[in-house]
């Protein structure tokens, strides 16, 4: 593997998908943890830092998608455009329930959007990425289910789910190893990931979180689009969820950095891979 550093950036080079070699511009550790540490506790100033996040690394374009009642944050959607209009979906909630700071739920999920579009800005890419900050997903999975129903962009119904080549979710991560919901997603992005992860030498577990419950990647799932669910948890932090234990005190930093890692090359892979 080849590091260099470059304008705040860490350039990384690794492994060959279909013949050619993949590379990411990686934001620093550090900076993640401070975005992590700064993001608010109130919803709607968490909607709002999850816009600043996109507008802090220059995202080509930012929609606002309402849930439809005035009520409701809005979904925040950053489009990353590739050479065609096939679409691969990164997602994460950015809201909280009440009791603690909602750090790793689902905080460090929103701070790795706007790092994960960063990495990829640079890059040639086939598809065209679309990153959303997902609102209302503790009261009923509502962020997801409008953009489900809604689109975005100009896109809607039927058109607006088949330009969609997968769906990312990422819930919870950085309170442990890296976890793959198996039951949540599709076998092959699975091991795409799970082989992925082999050659970066980065571990990933194979872990269901089903008695957790349902997250926002389900409601793509039942429009038959291929989901996968990344996330940290085990027997020995799922109790940091919904608790006044999600602080930065759950936190772990290698855990994340491995995380970040692992999704931007993902993401690269995926491009080169799908739709082919």
């Amino acid at each position: 593997m080849s590091i260099q550093s470059y304008t705040g950036l860490l350039l990384v080079a690794c492994c060959f998908a279909q013949g050619q070699k993949l590379s990411v511009g990686l934001v620093e550790a550090e900076m993640l943890e401070q975005h992590l540490r700064e993001f608010p506790l109130d919803n709607e100033k968490r909607q709002q830092r999850a816009k600043e996040l996109f507008e802090k690394v220059n995202c080509p374009k930012i929609v606002l998608v309402p849930l439809g009642k005035k009520d409701y944050p809005s979904n925040v959607v950053c489009i990353l455009p590739g050479e065609n209009t096939r679409t691969i979906l990164v997602g994460a909630h950015f809201d909280k329930v009440r009791p603690g700071e909602g750090k790793i739920d689902n905080a460090t999920g929103v701070v790795l959007l706007s790092s994960l579009m960063r990495a990829l800005q640079n890059s040639p890419r086939r598809h065209t990425f679309m990153f959303v900050a997902f609102a209302e997903e503790e009261v009923g999975l509502l962020g997801s289910a409008a953009m489900v129903k809604k689109g975005v962009d100009g896109l809607a119904g039927k058109e607006w789910i088949d330009s969609l080549s997968a769906m990312i979710n990422i819930d919870s991560v950085g309170a442990g190893v890296t976890a793959i919901a198996l039951s949540y997603s599709d076998q092959e992005l699975a091991n795409i990931a799970f082989s992925l992860a082999r050659k970066l030498e980065i571990p990933v577990r194979a872990v269901n979180v089903d008695a957790v419950g349902m997250s926002d990647g389900s409601n793509f799932a039942k429009k038959k689009v291929r989901t996968v669910e990344f996330h940290s948890l085990d027997n020995t932090n799922f109790k940091v969820l919904h608790s006044i234990m999600d602080t930065m005190d759950a936190f772990r930093g290698k855990e994340y950095s491995e995380a970040y890692r692992l999704l931007a090359f993902y993401l690269v892979q995926l491009d080169h891979y799908l739709d082919r």
